[in-house]
């Protein structure tokens, strides 16, 4: 949820191998979830392998629509670029068999555009060809944070619209399933040559850890997920609403009741007895008319925010929303009844949103409610083709799907329940606790962080580089370790990294390294040339090195005619006497003039000046003086550029 996977190798599949050996998936396959983020709320996708060889991708689990598609390669829209660093698996469509027909779908928020194609999918075990688009346009689809490369649709076969452009709409009812080459819903391959009464799925969801989701988000076909129905028969069965042609295209329930519970006492909406509710787990809030909402979120006092465009609360208001579908009381969360998000309109920086949010236009939209994620976190809910209200026909199941049914079971239906929802309403809102761990849900279908990222492999390949490159590090820092040590002792550098930087601090370190290796008869040399110049030990503090590079003045020019320079010259001819005497006395001492304590310029000390130590090769048998501007000590000159002074 960045995560790039590491994939299988491809190869370009040919045309016949999309033609696979007919067999239905597997009575109670349950398949794990995992969950993503959409404009901060939660999503759902499910694994599916794609291609032969295959290659796994992860899509959105949509039952508000009835196609797959899967962002191609060729992408380049915002949508399929990688989001909050969480990149996005494109899809390759090379080897698969092209239609020359186009797809193009709006959702409630969100569209998809591409080529429609034809190849190998797996879901649940159970392999078949099947068409689904290549989407090359996508459009406000959070799909790096959901960590999607798709949506698979899960509404009935007569919705698809990858159906409808393959074989086009007939005018009559159309219930039937068609091969799954030619629709771009899954159901008829995952249902082929089904046994009677095995053709439904079932569905779980789970909030976040910490705000007490607990297990695993689950699809299950024939079958049920025992964590959320331990007692199937509990589960109250009604028949699909069709659309107003009579086609059932979308998995549609009535809802006869909409009770709000304030401060203890339930009251259901009149007027409000008969609401069309399409199921979709692929909306990231539910969704209702403004009069509904008003009239629901009124009971509590509350309205729309400014400009009337959703519903937004301080996140410590407690709403018990409860829905009556099929007879059963179906209580919402109160964590799902109010999301964490910010109000757009407000200055506020925090914030929750309602549950429920209205339609952008009233006037065309499909149903009077939609229940998305946060309802149906809720509400256990089953989906079937085959009659299950009339008992189960024998024998193979009917070629079509006339006579859909939906299963609900309220996971809030009894009191104990309802009040620990309340106290997690308490823990999370009011206290501002957190009821488990978020970095442990299940992004990769068995464990994961909240935004998958990386595949397992594309971690361990990661981790193996890093490792490398570390241990890299580690062992050049030891060689250049080793090397400054074995050049400390060789006496080529003498205290490197003195606020120098660059060739300059090379060639600081190379020159105090040639200083500290300087004879007692160079030093002295070195001693006389700085005392000619003014520089006397006893001038400087007491346990201070002289700072000969600050000074900036320039080197005096002398007249040798003068009766100064003759003068200079004395002093210096006898201090030479003076320093010569003890050096030749001590001429065995390590690198030390011999000179004195109080006249002594060490080595090391030396090493340490700022300015050359080119300009200190000793000749100490000849000294001149002259006008320009240099110095000479015997046969090297020192521009005045560079003087000490």
């Amino acid at each position: 949820m960045t995560h790039e996977r590491m994939r299988k190798s491809r190869r370009r599949a040919s045309p016949d191998e999309v033609e696979l050996a007919r067999r239905a998936i597997g009575s109670n396959t349950q398949i794990q979830l995992s969950r993503g983020f959409s404009a901060g709320q939660l999503q759902y996708t499910i694994p599916i392998q794609v291609g032969a060889p295959a290659e796994e991708f992860h899509l959105q689990l949509d039952t508000g629509s009835s196609d797959l598609w899967l962002a191609s390669k060729d992408c380049r829209s915002s949508s399929c670029r990688p989001n909050s660093g969480a990149g996005v698996d494109l899809y390759d469509d090379g080897g698969a068999t092209k239609t020359n027909k186009e797809f193009d779908i709006t959702y409630l928020a969100g569209t998809a555009k591409g080529d429609i194609v034809t190849s190998n999918i797996e879901v649940g075990g159970t392999s078949f060809a099947q068409a689904f688009a290549a989407a090359t346009d996508v459009e406000s689809q959070q799909l790096g944070s959901m960590g999607a490369s798709g949506v698979l649709g899960l509404a009935l076969p007569a919705n698809s619209i990858i159906q409808a452009t393959l074989k086009g709409s007939p005018a009559a009812a159309n219930d039937s399933f068609p091969s799954s080459s030619a629709t771009g819903s899954i159901l008829p391959g995952v249902w082929q040559d089904a046994a009677a009464g095995t053709r439904f799925f079932s569905i779980g969801l789970q909030r976040l850890p910490s705000d007490g989701g607990n297990g695993n988000s689950t699809l299950t076909f024939g079958g049920y997920d025992a964590a959320y129905a331990p007692d199937a028969s509990q589960i109250k069965w009604g028949s699909n609403v069709a659309d107003t042609d009579g086609v059932n295209r979308k998995w549609t329930s009535l809802v006869t009741q909409l009770i709000t519970t304030v401060n203890g006492t339930s009251t259901a909406l009149p007027n409000y007895t008969a609401l069309k509710a399409i199921w979709d787990t692929g909306a990231r809030f539910n969704y209702g008319r403004r009069d509904i909402l008003n009239a629901m979120y009124g009971a509590y006092g509350l309205g729309p925010n400014a400009d009337q465009s959703g519903y937004y609360f301080p996140c410590r208001t407690l709403l018990q929303i409860t829905l009556s579908i099929n007879g059963e009381l179906a209580t919402i969360h109160p964590l799902d009844s109010t999301l964490k998000q910010t109000d757009p309109t407000s200055s506020s920086s925090s914030g929750c949103i309602g549950g429920f949010q209205p339609f952008v236009d009233d006037a065309n939209a499909p149903a009077d409610l939609v229940l998305g994620a946060p309802a149906m976190r809720s509400i256990y809910s089953a989906f079937s083709c085959d009659g299950v209200l009339n008992g189960a026909p024998q024998g193979a199941a009917a070629p079509n799907c006339d006579r859909p049914q939906i299963g609900v079971l309220g996971l809030l239906n009894d009191p104990a329940s309802r009040n620990e929802a309340i106290d997690q309403f308490n823990q999370v809102r009011v206290q501002g606790k957190s009821l488990g761990d978020d970095s442990i849900i299940d992004n990769d279908g068995a464990g994961g962080t909240a935004s998958r990222g990386l595949g397992s492999g594309a971690k361990i390949a990661i981790g193996v580089v890093l490792g490398v490159v570390g241990l890299l590090v580690v062992v050049a820092g030891a060689v250049l370790y080793v090397k400054r040590r074995r050049a400390a002792r060789n006496g080529e550098y003498d205290s490197p990294g003195q606020g120098l930087d660059g060739a300059a601090e090379k060639e600081e370190a190379l020159d105090g390294g040639r200083r500290a290796q300087k004879s007692a008869k160079e030093q002295a040399a070195a001693r006389e040339w700085a005392l000619l110049h003014g520089q006397f030990p006893e001038d400087e503090p007491q346990g201070e090195q002289p700072d000969l590079a600050a000074r900036t003045t320039a080197a005096p020019t002398w007249d040798t005619d003068s009766r100064g320079y003759w003068e200079a010259r004395a002093v210096k001819n006898e201090y030479k006497q003076k320093a010569r005497a003890p050096a030749r006395g001590d001429a065995s001492s390590s690198g030390a003039s011999g000179a004195g304590k109080e006249h002594e310029i060490s080595g090391q000390r030396a090493s340490q000046h700022k300015h050359s130590a080119s300009a200190f090769t000793a000749h100490p048998e000849s000294y001149e003086m002259s006008d320009t501007g240099s110095h000479r000590l015997g046969p090297l000159s020192h521009d005045a550029t560079h003087s000490p002074f």
